[in-house]
This record gives C-alpha cells, sequence and structure tokens, in this order.
C-alpha cells in the first residue's frame, strides 16, 4: 500500500511539472492544474480512509489483545515471558499504527505542499508570461509606430520618387519632341548637300554653307558660250523663254541638249542656269552621270537619285524659286530599257526613279536638262517628257567659233595669268582655226593650255606664234592607239 501510494504521489508531481513545462496558455495551464489537484485531493482521499480504517482495526485488535491479557491474568497465572511477548505485540500495533497515522498526515502535507508549489510555480508562470505579453504588447506598439512612421516616410519617399520619375518622363519627352523636331526642321529646311554633288555644282547652299561662310559657285561667264549664229539664236530662244516663264510663274519645259562630246552642251546649260541663280530666279544642281559608277550596289544608286531630287524638291519649295537639274551624260543614268545592250539593272531602277518622280513634261518646281552625246540611248519613258522643240542639238564649231574659242581660250590661259601674247599670234588667228577644222570647244580649249608648260619650262613669259604652231601640229597629228 506504501508504494503504490508513493508511485501515484509520483506520477502526479511529474504530470504537474510536465503540464507547467508545457508551451500552453494561461488557460490551458489553469485547467490542467486543477485537474492535477482533483488527483491529488482524491489520492490524499482514498490514503487518509484507508489508514483511519487500519487504525480502526488495529485499535479494536489492540483492545481486544489488552482484553484476553487482562482476563488471562485474572484467570490463569501466566509466567513473564509470555506477558512480555504479549506487551511486544501490542506495542508494535502502537507503533504501527502511530506510522500509519503519520503517514496519513505526510500525504495531506505532501499534497498540500504539491498544492502549493504547483500555485507558486503557476503564479510565477503567469508572471513571467504576463511580463512577456507586457512586453510584447510594448514592442508590438513600437513596431506598429515604426512601421507607421516608415509607411509614412515611404509615402513621402514614393510620392517624392514619383514626382521625379513624372518629371523626368516629361523631360525627355519633351527633349526628344525637341530632337525630333529640330532633326525634321533640318531635313527640311536646312537638309545636307547629297555626298555626291560637288559643292561647285549646285548654288542650292545649305545651312552649314552659310554659316561656315563657304564661298558661293563661280561666276557665269555666258560670254564663253561660242556657238554657231543658228544654235546660239535656238538656246538663247529657250533661255529667254524659261527666264519670262519663272519670272511669270508659270510651269517649265524639260530640255534637252544632245551632239558630240565637248560642243558646249553641259557648258551652255551649266552657264544659264548659274546666271538664273545670280539673278534669284532660280537654283541648279548639275548631276555627272559617270559619279553613279562608284556604286556597286543599284539599290544605293537609287537611294542617291531619289535624295538628290527630294533635296531639290523641298530647297524649291523651302526657297520659293524653281530648281534647274542637269544630267551631264544623261545616256549612262537613263539608259533605254529596250535596249539590253546598254541597259542594265541600274540604268532601268534609275529611269524608273526619274519617271516616278517627274511624272509629267512641265512642272513649276523643277525641271531638268539632259546633256548626252546619245539621244537614241535615253529612255523613252524620258525622252516622252521632253517636248522634241525642247530637243536642241549642239555641232561641231565652224571656222568662226573656232576664231573665237582660239582668242577666248588664248585670253583666259595667257592674258589672265600675267603672261603676254605676241601681236604675230592674232594676226594668224584665221590661219590656226582653218587647221583645227575637226576639233570641238574642249580641244581648242586643251591646246591653247599646251604652250604654256613649254614656255614654263623655258623660263619665257611671250607666248610666240612657233609655240602655238607647234602645239597645233601636236594636236592635229594623227595617233596610233592601237595596241602594242
Amino acid at each position: 500500500m506504501k508504494k503504490h501510494v508513493q508511485v501515484k504521489l509520483l506520477w502526479l508531481v511529474v504530470g504537474s511539472i510536465g503540464c507547467l513545462c508545457l508551451p500552453l496558455s494561461v488557460s490551458a495551464q489553469l485547467n490542467a492544474l486543477q485537474n492535477i489537484l482533483q488527483g491529488v485531493g482524491f489520492v490524499a482521499d482514498n490514503v487518509r480512509h484507508h489508514y483511519v480504517r487500519v487504525e480502526a482495526d488495529r485499535a479494536a485488535t489492540l483492545t481486544d489483545l489488552q482484553e484476553r491479557l487482562t482476563a488471562a491474568l485474572n484467570v490463569v497465572p501466566l509466567n513473564q515471558g509470555v506477558i512480555d511477548d504479549l506487551r511486544r505485540q501490542i506495542s508494535r500495533l502502537e507503533g504501527q499504527a502511530d506510522k500509519d497515522s503519520g503517514m496519513a498526515r505526510k500525504v495531506d502535507e505532501a499534497g498540500l505542499s504539491l498544492a502549493q508549489r504547483a500555485g507558486e510555480i503557476f503564479l510565477e508562470r503567469a508572471r513571467n508570461e504576463g511580463t512577456q505579453q507586457q512586453t510584447l504588447a510594448i514592442e508590438a506598439v513600437k513596431a506598429n509606430a515604426q512601421a507607421r512612421v516608415m509607411g509614412d516616410h515611404m509615402a513621402a519617399n514614393r510620392a517624392e520618387v514619383t514626382k521625379r520619375l513624372k518629371y523626368g518622363v516629361m523631360g525627355v519627352t519633351a527633349s526628344a519632341l525637341l530632337l525630333m523636331g529640330a532633326y525634321f526642321g533640318l531635313r527640311h529646311y536646312y537638309s545636307p548637300r547629297p555626298t555626291i554633288i560637288e559643292r561647285d555644282d549646285t548654288s542650292i547652299r545649305t545651312f552649314w554653307d552659310r554659316l561656315l561662310k563657304v564661298k558661293r559657285i563661280p561666276p557665269s561667264n555666258l560670254k564663253a558660250l561660242v556657238l554657231d549664229e543658228v544654235l546660239e539664236a535656238q538656246v538663247k530662244e529657250k533661255f529667254v523663254g524659261i527666264e519670262h516663264a519663272i519670272t511669270r510663274k508659270l510651269p517649265l519645259s524639260n530640255m534637252m541638249f544632245y551632239g558630240p562630246a565637248g560642243t558646249g552642251k553641259t557648258m551652255a546649260a551649266q552657264e544659264f542656269a548659274r546666271h538664273l541663280s545670280e539673278i534669284g530666279l532660280a537654283d541648279h544642281v548639275i548631276i555627272r552621270g559617270p559619279a553613279f559608277k562608284r556604286f556597286d550596289n543599284p539599290h544605293k544608286a537609287v537611294e542617291m537619285l531619289a535624295s538628290i531630287l527630294r533635296w531639290a524638291k523641298a530647297s524649291s519649295k523651302k526657297n520659293k524659286k524653281p530648281v534647274i537639274l542637269i544630267f551631264d551624260e544623261a545616256e549612262t543614268l537613263f539608259a533605254d530599257r529596250e535596249q539590253p545592250e546598254f541597259a542594265t539593272k541600274l540604268t532601268s531602277d534609275l529611269v524608273t526613279t526619274m519617271t516616278s518622280f517627274l511624272s509629267s513634261a512641265i512642272s513649276n518646281d523643277v525641271m531638268f536638262i539632259l546633256s548626252t552625246n546619245f539621244p537614241g540611248r535615253i529612255d523613252k519613258a524620258l525622252r516622252n517628257r521632253i517636248a522634241k522643240v525642247n530637243r536642241v542639238r549642239f555641232t561641231v564649231p565652224g571656222q568662226k567659233q573656232r576664231e573665237e574659242l582660239l582668242k577666248l581660250y588664248l585670253d583666259q590661259n595667257f592674258t589672265e595669268l600675267g603672261f603676254t601674247i605676241a601681236p604675230a599670234v592674232f594676226k594668224n588667228l584665221k590661219t590656226y582655226a582653218e587647221k583645227l577644222d575637226h576639233l570641238v570647244g574642249r580641244d581648242i580649249q586643251a591646246l591653247t593650255a599646251q604652250p604654256l608648260y613649254t614656255m614654263l619650262s623655258k623660263g619665257k613669259t611671250e607666248l610666240t606664234p612657233d609655240l602655238l604652231e607647234a602645239a597645233i601640229a601636236e594636236s592635229v597629228k594623227e595617233e596610233d592607239l592601237s595596241a602594242y
């Protein structure tokens, strides 16, 4: 019975400590502690009742033994050994009764001590937990306040970032619009000169030309245009008609100058266009056909021609005056597509670009003059945009024109450069011109420049007849260009 009670008490103690140590809430620990105390009280009551019954039984047994001992002493005298033995049994029973009573008291005291200790542990735990809960509550309040402050700060930062971002986007958008406007403005009003066009070949001055104060093109020299009487009258009539049409804002007709090389076709168109530019009636652009041979890709050549045409049209609208396009050696650009021996993919694409841009034979913005040695090789679609009356044929200069050309180029190559010319040279100009019956203006210009190198090598400053006659003889001499 004693071991059984001790085991029960041990399990109750372990259970109470275990329950108090578990990470339970306060209400759960209260319930657990209440159940433990009820168990302790139940065990203590059982033990108390048991020992009360045992004590009663032993008291009855002790009383019975005492009564029997007294009766035995009164009836039969016993020896001292038997009496001592009975007394020892009575003493043992009394001692056992005292022990049982002490055990009951110990059980009550153990239960009370366990309940008190459990209560103290619970109160200490509850106090600690309350302190922790209070600390946690304080920390939670602090964290909430910090979160609120941080939230306000983040909101302020977010507003500031949003504001800066908005201004940044507005700034970038404004800059992009400004750059786009500047780009298209410069492209439209200050578009650069196409790279294939030399500065001396156009009177259109770009924004950069004006900014850098680039010199203008050479002045026109219509006096250098030496033609026979019939051709000169025809060309003059065309030029005067164009000048009056521009003055009256009338449509302009396209033209074609054709004839042998060096007869002054391109020169006539160029000098007249420079004259119109000088009096402020029109601009001009000279497009050299052989320059397009530098493009190995037909697409690049087509893009270049399209850029020239767009540039000319934009300049016409900007400057409010027409632009004259002069195509030198036009047969190399606009070969007839029906002649496979001359046409290529490049020339076919160029013809398509040109005809799509100049859809009619007359225009107020742009007119073109074709200069060619082979008019029959020009594509029909382009020839149809030139009226037959505007197709002018240039011929080899006659005797009188050759004399004028000799005098003109001698003055340019010698007198204007500070050299002198012997009077005998001018006296023999007619004779010299007769010897040059097969030469054109370009050949005569090159011939008159040859004596200058001989004079410089000999240290002379005057052109004499013998020097000029030697140059003429060299020019008219037959030349064998066959392969060796």
